[in-house]
């Protein structure tokens, strides 16, 4: 059980340059269940991204680092992270780096 005002890791990911020097573009999400029950597809973006996509279970966009979206699915999803000059990047997700490390 979460514990409120507790943060909680979506992932974990070894050997990377991720949030370093070297890999500053960052996007992750997860599912979050509000104390009233109500579930919600969360995900956040380092200050380069400037919007954030997100397919599978959950389809959903946004201009901005901030993704909240309202859902009762909990199946895998994928999240894409828009940055400038076109390009995008790929997000992390508790599925999406199982196994890695």
């Amino acid at each position: 059980m979460e514990v409120p005002g507790r943060a909680v890791p979506v992932t974990t990911v070894r050997a990377t340059a991720a949030c370093g020097r070297f890999g500053q573009d960052v996007l992750a999400g997860t599912y979050w269940s509000a104390p009233t029950g109500k579930r919600y597809l969360l995900a956040a973006g380092s200050r380069r991204v400037l919007g954030i996509g997100a397919e599978g279970a959950v389809k959903a966009g946004v201009r901005g680092q901030v993704l909240a979206v309202g859902t009762d699915a909990s199946e895998p999803f994928r999240l894409t992270g828009h940055l400038p000059g076109g390009s995008s990047m790929p997000g992390w997700t508790a599925r999406s780096v199982e196994g890695s490390g």
